[in-house]
């Protein structure tokens, strides 16, 4: 490589962009041409591998979901063979064939996008759209990974060359944004800017629920590239040129680029091991006076109905993230509607962990803070079940939660989760409550009349298991029901508890979860010494 072969561009458009000088005399950088001519297959095969890697995770997904197993990666096999068979038949750029190839996947290409916006906006997201979405990547995968056309297609004489009018045009116009090497860098450059735009919003909740997942996603990869990008080509930049002036402290820095980086990573270390720390959750003034004790609760239980023909019910939910909380909601309204909302008069206990737990729990939150609006709880429930919940997940997990100073910073993903949770039930009408877990339940219970004994169970950080009851019960009464568990509203302070929403974040839903499971108290082991006590 020659020297000063790397030219840095200024202005605003233009501002900071590295790119290889295309003014240095072509007889200087032949030998540079050739080396870059011999690794272009490479870089087309691993850019054409990863929108095929791409592809049959779509096609899998066709597979899974829409179609008989087994027909979408065949097809796309099929597809790519018979492309590779065109490529290999067709192999001069200026032949009829290969432009007429050429033009009629790149029409498809545009038209499948097309149809994609009209079945989205009719169909939504049903089986026309997505296949009109997989044959536009296809097309526009193979157009760009295996074929490199020039602006002015040169047909030799031919029939029907109208028909092929409207995708040369839509050719020469695509070429004209995209043909020159600077508008592509800029365009990069501001997509970039977008993205880190994009992804900084993400982080504000209400905001972030209306991103895509996939958007986050591909932000946060689009800023990723970039960073890598930039240091390498500042790296040669830098390494290539003799640096003056200001440029001397930068060129310092970028040629030491390797250094400069494992200093960071220890230092994140050491700031990691030394000031970032375990978040506890806050801690509320608690007022024993204000709970419902667990023997008051059995002996109102009793008496609401004496009749020997009463069923009891337990309710025991298992885990599954996000599916199992919507899950508890849809299947507890339903039995409540059937029964004329009586069903929960006869449940004595519900209890849960992770996703199914927060389902009980919100149950009861819904109701509680929307007592007389019967017709809109079902509404509730849809919405929280519809939500978008992994878009500030994914960014806070991404983004917020990898800074280095969370001792700092009291809000991460879980708190942010439950804070939408609480803004969709209340429609944002009330600050985000902090009640104690087992008086916020009092509450409720009143106003409602009559609510079942809720039982939240997570898990302790010595290993034993951490159970918080709705009902108020002394350290020994605890024992007798919850034989080795640890009750953790008791923070071994006197009048100090933890909040009902604060506590429910220890249960939200993750990304990724298990298949929502839901059943009856005997299929939990460890409930059947609480529900026998209970009775």
């Amino acid at each position: 490589m020659p020297p000063n072969a790397w030219v840095r561009m200024t202005g605003l458009l233009n501002g900071g962009i590295i790119k290889y000088d295309d003014k240095i005399p072509e007889n200087k950088i032949s030998g540079y041409h050739d080396v870059d001519k011999t690794f272009v297959p490479y870089r087309y095969f691993i850019g054409a591998m990863v929108f095929i890697s791409f592809l049959y995770a779509m096609f899998f997904t066709f597979d899974k979901y829409i179609v008989h197993p087994g027909i979408g990666d065949k097809l796309l096999l099929l597809f790519i063979a018979i492309l590779l068979f065109i490529q290999f038949r067709a192999s001069e750029h200026t032949s009829n064939l290969f432009i007429k190839t050429y033009l009629i996947i790149y029409g498809c290409s545009w038209l499948s996008l097309l149809l994609a916006v009209i079945f989205s906006i009719y169909h939504g997201w049903y089986w026309t759209t997505f296949t009109a979405f997989v044959l536009f990547l296809s097309c526009r995968a193979y157009q760009r990974f295996f074929q490199t056309i020039p602006k002015d297609l040169v047909f030799d004489s031919m029939s029907n060359r109208w028909l092929y009018f409207i995708p040369e045009s839509i050719h020469r116009w695509e070429y004209n944004l995209t043909g020159k090497i600077d508008a592509k860098l800029a365009f990069i450059k501001w997509t970039g800017f977008l993205s880190f735009l994009v992804f900084g919003l993400s982080h504000i909740p209400s905001l972030g629920m209306q991103i895509n997942p996939i958007c986050i996603i591909l932000c946060y990869i689009h800023i990723f590239y970039g960073f890598v990008i930039i240091i390498l080509k500042n790296y040669l930049y830098y390494s290539s040129i003799q640096s003056t002036n200001f440029s001397k402290t930068t060129a310092l820095l970028f040629r030491n680029i390797l250094i400069i980086l494992l200093l960071l990573f220890f230092a994140k270390k050491y700031w990691n091991a030394n000031y970032n720390t375990l978040q506890y959750l806050n801690e509320y003034a608690f007022d024993k006076k204000e709970t419902i004790d667990i023997d008051t609760f059995i002996k109102n239980y009793d008496r609401m109905d004496t009749s020997h023909t009463k069923v009891n019910y337990y309710i025991a939910s298992w885990g599954g993230g996000l599916r199992a909380t919507y899950l508890d909601l849809l299947m507890l309204d339903k039995k409540q509607r059937q029964t004329k909302d009586t069903f929960l008069n006869n449940v004595v206990a519900m209890s849960g962990v992770s996703g199914g737990a927060l389902g009980l729990d919100l149950f009861f939150v819904v109701k509680k803070e929307n007592k007389g609006n019967g017709d809109t709880l079902s509404d509730i429930y849809d919405r929280i079940g519809h939500a978008n919940f992994a878009s500030t997940d994914l960014a806070y997990l991404l983004g917020r939660d990898r800074l280095p100073f969370n001792k700092w910073l009291s809000r991460d993903r879980s708190i942010v989760g439950m804070q939408n949770y609480w803004s969709l039930i209340t429609s944002g009408r009330s600050p985000f409550n902090t009640t104690p877990y087992q008086t916020y339940w009092k509450e409720g219970y009143v106003t409602m009349g009559y609510f079942p004994l809720l039982i939240t169970n997570t898990t302790k950080t010595s290993g034993n298991y951490g159970i918080a009851c709705s009902a108020y019960a002394d350290g020994k009464k605890f024992r007798e029901i919850f034989k080795g568990a640890t009750n953790i509203l008791s923070l071994n302070k006197a009048n100090i508890s933890l909040s009902f929403l604060k506590l429910c974040l220890l249960q939200k839903d993750s990304l990724y979860s298990a298949q929502p499971q839901v059943f009856g108290v005997k299929a939990i082991t460890s409930m059947e010494d609480i529900l026998i006590i209970l009775v």
